[in-house]
C-alpha cells in the first residue's frame, strides 16, 4: 500500500471521530430528556374515587363523551351482559329500585357506583348525572363523576367536577388530588396542578398517592427546574 493511502485513510479516520465526538453528546442528551419525560409520564398516579386509598380500576376509556340521558332500567338482560354474576344480580336489584323510585338520588347513585365498578362508563356517566339532577352538589358523586369523564377522554368535564365538588366541599382531598393529577396529566398545566396539590397539602401534608408517593414529593418534583 502506497504511504499516501495510508496518510489519506488515517486523516480520514481522524475527521470522522471528531465529528462523532461532537454529535454524540447532543444524541445522548435527547435519549436522556425521551427518557426522562417517559417516566414522569409512566409515574402519573391514578385518581382516587371517594373513601378509597387504592386506585379506581375502571374498565378502558371510551372514545366519545356519553349522551346526557339516563340509563333505562328494565333492560337488565343487555346491561347485564359480561357483568359477574355477583354484579348482575346486584344490577337487577338497583334496577327494580330505581323503576319503583325513580326520584331517590341514592338509588341512581349506587347504580353509578356499580357501573363505575364494572368499568361501564357511559352508563356510570349517566346514572351519576340523573343522581345530581335530583341532589345536585353531592361532592362524592361529583368526584365519581369527574374519574369517569376522564375515562371517557374528556378531561375538562372531569376537572370542572372536581372543581364543583369543591365547591360543595372545600376540604374534599380526593377531589383536590384527582384535580392535580388531570390538570398536570391530561392538560399540562402544571401551575394549577401545584396549586390544587399545595391546597390539599395545607388540609394533611401526608397526603399520599395510591402508589404510595407522598403528594409532597410529587410536589417538588415537579417545581424542580427543568433538566438540561
Amino acid at each position: 500500500m502506497r504511504l499516501s493511502t495510508c496518510i489519506a485513510g488515517m486523516v480520514l479516520t481522524l475527521v470522522l471521530g471528531l465529528y462523532l465526538g461532537t454529535l454524540l453528546p447532543g444524541v445522548l442528551r435527547d435519549m436522556r430528556g425521551q427518557a426522562t419525560q417517559a417516566q414522569e409520564v409512566a409515574a402519573a398516579p391514578a385518581l382516587m374515587a371517594p373513601g378509597d386509598t387504592t386506585p379506581p380500576t375502571p374498565g378502558p376509556a371510551a372514545p366519545q363523551v356519553a349522551e346526557s340521558g339516563p340509563p333505562h332500567p328494565g333492560t337488565s338482560g343487555s346491561a347485564a351482559a359480561g357483568l359477574p354474576p355477583g354484579l348482575a344480580a346486584r344490577l337487577s336489584e338497583l334496577e327494580a329500585a330505581v323503576r319503583k323510585d325513580p326520584a331517590s338520588a341514592a338509588n341512581w347513585t349506587e347504580l353509578g357506583n356499580l357501573f363505575f365498578d364494572a368499568g361501564r362508563v357511559h352508563e356510570a356517566i349517566n346514572a351519576y348525572e340523573r343522581s345530581l339532577a335530583i341532589a345536585p352538589g353531592n361532592a362524592d358523586v361529583l368526584t365519581d363523576l369527574g374519574i369517569m369523564y376522564r375515562e371517557n377522554d374528556a378531561p375538562e368535564k372531569a376537572v370542572d367536577c372536581f372543581r364543583k365538588a369543591l365547591a360543595a366541599e372545600p376540604r374534599h382531598e380526593n377531589a383536590l388530588f384527582n384535580a392535580g393529577v388531570v390538570l398536570y396529566t391530561d392538560l399540562g398545566r402544571k401551575d394549577e396542578a401545584v396549586a390544587a396539590w399545595r391546597r390539599l397539602l395545607a388540609l394533611n401534608p401526608q397526603a399520599r398517592a395510591p402508589d404510595g408517593r407522598t403528594v409532597l414529593e410529587m410536589v417538588r418534583r415537579l417545581e424542580e427546574p427543568p433538566r438540561r
